[in-house]
């Protein structure tokens, strides 16, 4: 009637942890096989016209709208905030802020160079990717007599109402 439990034995720890880590190593590899994927295709018997870099920006907005009628709002503002640079015939330079965007381009790498090479009807362009630094242009102002100096070099007048109305700055 009543059936006795099994009791539960605990295997030993093996050590082994089943996790999936991010590998630079591994990053850099998939970067170097898809570069080789696409210099492995044959273009030589398409059309290679000649392109500005008005049709380039236009292609490219293009692109930046697909993505966001496709629901990847991330990818389409990497695309637009800056625009592609022509760096040599056929050679489009596309600038980043950081190495998460171009890891995201690189998997879209694919597809982006072939609408860009549909559109403009030149199968011979190149495109590679380049992580910049910002430069910052202006210090953080953590407190208020920072932020009251750098007011009043906009506007001169605050001096004169700080001495009028004898106003404390230190908060």
């Amino acid at each position: 009637m009543f059936k006795k439990k099994e009791k539960k034995v605990l295997a030993a720890p093996t050590g082994k942890l089943n996790t999936t880590n991010f590998s630079l190593k591994q990053s850099f590899n998939q970067q170097e096989n898809s570069q080789q994927d696409e210099e492995i295709q044959d273009f030589s018997n398409r059309p290679s016209e000649p392109f500005g870099i008005d049709e380039l920006k236009m292609a490219w907005k293009r692109f930046a709208y697909k993505i966001q009628n496709e629901g990847r709002p991330s990818l389409h503002s990497t695309l637009v905030k800056r625009d592609p640079r022509i760096i040599a015939d056929n050679h489009i330079l596309f600038e980043l802020d950081n190495t998460i965007q171009l890891s995201t381009l690189e998997n879209e790498k694919g597809e982006l160079i072939q609408f860009v090479r549909k559109e403009l009807n030149n199968w011979s362009i190149k495109l590679d990717f380049k992580v910049v630094e910002e430069q910052k242009t202006a210090n953080s102002l953590y407190s208020g007599i920072d932020k009251f100096k750098a007011l009043a070099e906009k506007n001169p007048n605050l001096n004169m109402l700080q001495r009028m109305f004898n106003l404390d700055i230190d908060f």
